[in-house]
C-alpha cells in the first residue's frame, strides 16, 4: 500500500478530531500522573479547534498521511521564536516544533510516522529553522524509539510530583 503524504484541508477536520480524541484518550491510559482528560472528560471540538487556532499563528502546518484514499495518520508542526530573554543564554535559534503526531493502530509500523517527520522537517527548513523539537511522555515507548530513530535526541529531562 502506497502512503500519499499531503497538507491539511478542512475537509479533514472531522477525521482529525476523531485521531485527535484517540490520542489524547490513549495519553489518559498510559500516563501514571494521569495529568491526561479521559475521552469522556474534556471537550475534544473545543481543545481541537483552540490547538488549530495556537498552529495557525505559530506559522503551524498539518500534513496528512492517506493510504487508500483514507486518512491514516497526521502530523502538527509550528515555528518556535525564542523569547528575548532566551537569546541572553543561549545562542539566537528558529526552532519547528511537532506539536502532535498520530497514527491509526492498524497503520503502525510501517513507515508512515517517518514519512510525516521527514515532510514536517522539509517544512522547517524552508522556514529557516535551525533545529526541530518534539516532547513526548516518558512512558511512550513507541514514540521515544520513533524519535530516536529519527534523529532526535534527549536534551531536557522534566521531572513532576503530585502535590
Amino acid at each position: 500500500m502506497e502512503i500519499k503524504i499531503r497538507e491539511y484541508t478542512t475537509a479533514d477536520y472531522d477525521r482529525l478530531l476523531i485521531m485527535e480524541t484517540d490520542l489524547i484518550d490513549e495519553m489518559s491510559i498510559i500516563d501514571p500522573h494521569k495529568r491526561f482528560r479521559s475521552r469522556k472528560d474534556f471537550n475534544p471540538r473545543k481543545y481541537f479547534d483552540a490547538l488549530l487556532q495556537e498552529l495557525f499563528e505559530h506559522q503551524g502546518k498539518i500534513i496528512v498521511a492517506e493510504m487508500d484514499g483514507n486518512i491514516v495518520g497526521y502530523l502538527m508542526g509550528k515555528i518556535v521564536h525564542r523569547r528575548e530573554v532566551d537569546n541572553e543564554n543561549k545562542y539566537p535559534a528558529i526552532q519547528g516544533y511537532i506539536e502532535g503526531l498520530f497514527v491509526d493502530a492498524a497503520h503502525r509500523g510501517k513507515g508512515v510516522s517517518s514519512q510525516l517527520i521527514t515532510e514536517i522537517e522539509k517544512y522547517f527548513r524552508e522556514q529557516k529553522c535551525d533545529y526541530s523539537s518534539v516532547a513526548c511522555v516518558s512512558v511512550n515507548e513507541a514514540a521515544r524509539n520513533l524519535y530516536t530513530k529519527a534523529g532526535y535526541g534527549e536534551q531536557y529531562i522534566d521531572y513532576i510530583k503530585k502535590l
